[in-house]
C-alpha cells in the first residue's frame, strides 16, 4: 500500500509542481529516507516551527530534480513511461 500512496504522490506533483517542500523532526529516520528516495535535497532547518522548540529539517525537490528523476520513477511505476518520437 506504501508504494502506492509514493506513486500516486509522484504522479500528482511531477507535473504540476515547481517545488515540493518538506519539512521533518531530525529523529523520524523513516520519512527523512523517503524523502532522499524521492530525491528531496536537505537545504536547512526551521526553529519553532509549530511552537517554541519546534526544529525541522527543511528538504525540497525542484522541477529539474523531478525531470532528473523521471526514469527512475517510470521504472518503479509511479509514473507512466514518456513516448519518444521516432525521428523520421
Amino acid at each position: 500500500m506504501t508504494v502506492q500512496l509514493i506513486g500516486a504522490f509522484v504522479r500528482h506533483i511531477i507535473d504540476r509542481c515547481d517545488t515540493c517542500w518538506f519539512t521533518v523532526k531530525e529523529d523520524n529516520a523513516p520519512a527523512r529516507a523517503l524523502h532522499r528516495m524521492l530525491g528531496a535535497t536537505e537545504v536547512g532547518r526551521r526553529t519553532d516551527f509549530y511552537g517554541i522548540g519546534d526544529e525541522r529539517i527543511v528538504a525540497k525537490i525542484d522541477q529539474a530534480t523531478f525531470e532528473r528523476l523521471r526514469p527512475k520513477y517510470e521504472r518503479l511505476g509511479f509514473v507512466p513511461t514518456r513516448l519518444v518520437a521516432e525521428a523520421a
